[in-house]
């Protein structure tokens, strides 16, 4: 039986990250398990999303996770089109329905946007676009957007 003995976080900052993955798992750094977690997390997160749009019948695009995009720099994880029913003012019973697409930016733990993330979700929501953007966080969040649209 091999014997593993846990270093010092300060030891292991100091060894070659190559050099740790050749010792194999327990030789990770606090910050590098974090950030396994996290993605673990928004993985998550995104399946949970796919099953609740597709439960409502919602057809969307979502953003790979596992490889980098070739698409638009900064472009949301899912992007979907619902129709929004506004009655009418002065007649309720007239009711018209407006199309109203949505982004939504997944973010888990202490995730931030990045700097293309900020500047394409502004330049979605002015004009001449307009689109509605959300960073979702929980399922909940997402499950309440969507009775926010009427859904």
């Amino acid at each position: 039986m091999k014997m593993r003995f846990p270093l010092p976080e300060s030891v292991m900052r100091c060894i070659d990250p190559a050099e740790r993955k050749k010792l194999g798992r327990g030789y990770a750094t606090a910050a590098e398990t974090a950030a396994k977690v996290d993605l673990y997390n928004e993985r998550r997160l995104h399946t949970q999303i796919r099953q609740l749009l597709n439960l409502k019948g919602i057809v969307f695009f979502e953003s790979r996770m596992d490889k980098k995009s070739h698409g638009t720099k900064g472009w949301p994880d899912f992007t979907f089109a619902v129709l929004l029913q506004k009655p009418n003012k002065m007649d309720p019973t007239n009711v018209t329905c407006v199309p109203i697409p949505c982004g939504w930016e997944c973010k888990v733990g202490k995730g931030k946007m990045s700097p293309e993330q900020d500047e394409m979700l502004r330049r979605m929501q002015t004009e001449p676009n307009g689109w509605r953007i959300k960073i979702i966080h929980s399922l909940k969040e997402a499950a309440d957007e969507l009775m926010a649209l009427g859904i």
